[in-house]
């Protein structure tokens, strides 16, 4: 489980995330990435749709997510708020890939420019 610090929770949060953003796309998802002044943490959002299967297989996925996302938490630079948003086919990757695609979006979030 993500810290509390570590998440986004209020819903203009993410209405700022959405309105300035940088995205990263890959096939089972892409990444919202604003950066922000005062920030000493990075913080995350996941968002997982309806499309995605029923609440089981939804769960399922953020519970996989998190945990990726806790694991390379020193990765993410720490001025920053992230926005994970999964497309439906992620429900069908297993874990390793899925770590190994978390890694490799972590990997571009170097070569985006801040604004």
């Amino acid at each position: 489980m993500l810290q509390q610090k570590n998440r986004l929770r209020k819903q203009k949060e993410f209405d700022r995330v959405f309105e300035k953003n940088r995205r990263i796309k890959s096939t089972n998802f892409q990444l919202l990435i604003h950066y922000g002044k005062n920030l000493l943490e990075p913080k995350f959002g996941i968002i997982v749709s309806s499309k995605v299967g029923n609440a089981v297989v939804r769960n399922k996925t953020k519970r996989r997510l998190r945990e990726i996302i806790k694991a390379n938490m020193n990765k993410f630079p720490v001025n920053a708020e992230y926005i994970l948003i999964t497309y439906p086919q992620i429900a069908k990757i297993e874990f390793n890939p899925l770590k190994s695609e978390v890694e490799k979006a972590l990997e571009a979030i170097k070569d985006i420019p801040k604004f």
